[in-house]
């Protein structure tokens, strides 16, 4: 195994326990966060498909996958649970979207090292991005309805302050 890979692969276990661990234990609720993540989501597929071999009908056949990933979204991400530690809020996002999303980033890494130039591989690491786009852009949504709906009730609790 040379160098490369093997930094990589820290890389990714690196990115990969933290993600568990924020999962686990939450993570400091920031707006800019919520809607930051399906952007770079959005930039990364973007990048993907101004491969070489992108034309219109791959493309659409990669970006319709979106929609569905949205409604998973939306529905998985129902789990979503927000709460005060030392006085900042966090949330704690759905286990089964973190769970997907985890081993969706895994696989886009391992096809992209194992089969850089096979464009079967290029394909499906563009179908898997762009449904985890959707599944984030679905949680996303929930996330922050569930914010206001959070700040809604704790507003009530204090007497409409």
């Amino acid at each position: 195994m040379n160098l490369s890979y093997l930094i990589i692969i820290i890389f990714v276990l690196f990115i990969a326990i933290r993600r568990i661990y924020s999962g686990l234990n939450g993570r400091k609720f920031r707006a800019s966060r919520i809607f930051s993540l399906p952007l770079i989501y959005a930039i990364l597929l973007l990048f993907s498909l101004e491969g070489i071999y992108s034309n219109l009908d791959y493309t659409i056949l990669v970006l319709v996958l979106i929609f569905p990933g949205i409604l998973f979204g939306l529905r998985l991400g129902d789990n979503i649970e927000f709460f005060y530690r030392n006085n900042r809020l966090y949330y704690k996002r759905s286990q089964a979207i973190m769970a997907f999303w985890l081993a969706s980033f895994i696989a886009r890494i391992f096809l992209f090292l194992l089969y850089p130039l096979n464009i079967l591989a290029g394909f499906i690491i563009d179908l898997i991005l762009a449904f985890t786009l959707g599944l984030i852009i679905g949680e996303s949504l929930t996330l922050y309805s569930r914010y206001r709906e959070f700040l809604n009730s704790n507003r009530d609790l204090n007497g409409g302050q």
